[in-house]
């Protein structure tokens, strides 16, 4: 484009030589030429640069852009992964009375009041997490009048939490909870640690659970 502007103005000056037919202003009319062609290239040469920065700005445009829209899939992806985060919750107390119960025996929680998603056995008293995530665990351990039990939290393999239940003169009841971590298929449950009695009261005694968020 610049050359045919170029040898427009060529063009230009030479009918005008002719038509005049004076020297003096065919060579006054070349200097003219020459400096317009000289800013003409120098245009030529700016645009190009501008073109090229503003080539470079769109691509920083477009590139932004796309991690705008990447970092907004994640956060939909994440939001609905949390939408479909799995309910599951449990609880079940102590029926009947327990009677005898030697350390590290398993406490019978066999009265299910809750259980959303189906994780706890009241056969086994044992919760098995269905996903892994972040689980809150509560228990409440009521003892025999003039007994002292201490009860624990087992959570894969582990303990996770002690519970202290004891009374001189009354019954004692005693409760802890925790948060735990856990990984799919850890096994929960309660057990005796140590006890001055081996007496554990019906009702009043229950364990319980629930996924709050699914890692």
């Amino acid at each position: 484009m610049a050359r045919g502007i170029l040898g427009l103005i060529a063009s230009l000056a030479l009918a005008i030589q002719f038509t005049n037919g004076a020297q003096s202003d065919s060579n006054a009319f070349t200097e003219i030429l020459s400096s317009l062609s000289s800013q003409l290239s120098t245009s030529c040469d700016t645009v190009g640069i501008v073109t090229q920065v503003l080539i470079r700005e769109i691509e920083q445009r477009v590139k932004l852009q796309e991690n705008v829209e990447t970092r907004l899939a994640k956060l939909e992806e994440k939001v609905a992964k949390n939408e479909k985060v799995p309910l599951i919750a449990f609880s079940a107390r102590v029926e009947p009375h327990i009677r005898g119960l030697t350390k590290q025996q398993k406490v019978a929680f066999s009265d299910v009041v809750t259980n959303l998603g189906n994780a706890y056995d009241p056969v086994t008293s044992e919760f098995r997490c269905p996903v892994s995530g972040l689980y809150h665990f509560e228990v409440t351990i009521l003892s025999e009048p003039g007994e002292r039990i201490e009860t624990e939290l087992m959570a894969a393999g582990v303990s996770a939490m002690k519970i202290y239940s004891g009374a001189v003169t009354y019954f004692g009841s005693g409760g802890n909870s925790v948060l735990l971590q856990l990984n799919k298929d850890d096994r929960v449950f309660v057990r005796l640690h140590l006890s001055t009695g081996s007496n554990i009261h019906r009702m009043w005694s229950t364990f319980g659970g629930h996924l709050v968020q699914q890692i």
